[in-house]
């Protein structure tokens, strides 16, 4: 069973922070997507669920993606649920680092407004807010 929390920080881009199984996601839609992705490993569609999967680069920078798995029939899978204003510059850059050092694409998991709102609604249930559960 899932157990989540939300802190009552939030982000430079206002997404609410929100724990799942003692994992810290940066936005409720990141947190949805575990759920999602904790699915898809109980249908075995996917394997080795891996989250915040951390990669050293040049230069010494370090590149943390929000997840990385086997899919079925497709092999590994690198994943950062982006949203338009999160694709910063660092971002970017890392992306590039990653696949020249390392050979790796990053997927982009984008979703739609719908979707967006979808996987919001998954994490919410588990919200906690200053005055408590809700």
């Amino acid at each position: 069973m899932s157990t989540a929390t939300t802190t009552r920080k939030t982000n430079k881009f206002h997404a609410k922070r929100c724990v799942i199984d003692g994992y810290t996601f940066d936005s409720l839609v990141e947190g949805g997507r575990y759920l999602d992705l904790k699915l898809l490993l109980r249908a075995k569609e996917i394997n080795i669920l891996i989250v915040h999967p951390r990669w050293d680069l040049p230069g010494g920078i370090r590149y943390v993606g929000d997840f990385s798995y086997i899919e079925k029939g497709k092999g590994f899978v690198l994943e950062d649920v982006k949203a338009k204003p999160t694709r910063t510059p660092a971002y970017r850059m890392k992306k590039k680092l990653m696949a020249a050092a390392h050979n790796i694409s990053i997927t982009e998991f984008c979703p739609t407004r719908p979707e967006a709102d979808r996987l919001r609604d998954m994490a919410r249930p588990f919200e906690i807010t200053a005055r408590g559960r809700e």
